[in-house]
């Protein structure tokens, strides 16, 4: 199994965090309230970036992607970061609707990269293929 590997299957559990924060509620607890939400799923969010670009670091250190690849990987990642911090920004000001809509933009990239970077074989004609997926807006 390539090192990179566990650190991304990691991924679904990171951003079902949130749904265990759900799942208390019902049990009797009190509902965690909108804010409370998003800081779970944000919190996961920003730990899924970070995986991605161990990940990527470590297909492009064991030739798996190219440096070229690693670069759009790069650009994609600062989108994202420029999305979770926008998200985070007007979570702070009480905006959920446009924190959410942030994040949601955020994960969009996250889980198309996470895919990318298990595929089985990883190869970098596989990663480019699988990367089409991203909008060109992302990635330029």
């Amino acid at each position: 199994m390539r090192p990179f590997l566990p650190a991304l299957l990691l991924l679904p559990l990171l951003l079902c965090d949130a749904c265990t924060t759900a799942t208390t509620a019902a049990s009797g607890t009190a509902p965690p309230t909108a804010l409370q939400t998003f800081d779970a799923l944000y919190a996961n969010a920003v730990q899924a970036e970070d995986l991605v670009l161990v990940t990527s670091t470590s297909a492009l250190n064991s030739k798996f992607i190219s440096a070229t690849q690693a670069k759009k990987i790069l650009s994609v990642l600062d989108s994202v970061k420029a999305a979770l911090d926008a998200a985070n920004a007007a979570a702070q000001v009480g905006s959920i609707g446009s924190a959410t809509g942030n994040l949601a933009a955020a994960l969009g990239p996250i889980a198309i990269l996470s895919s990318c970077l298990t595929s089985k074989p990883l190869t970098i004609a596989i990663f480019e293929t699988c990367a089409v997926k991203l909008t060109p807006a992302v990635i330029s």
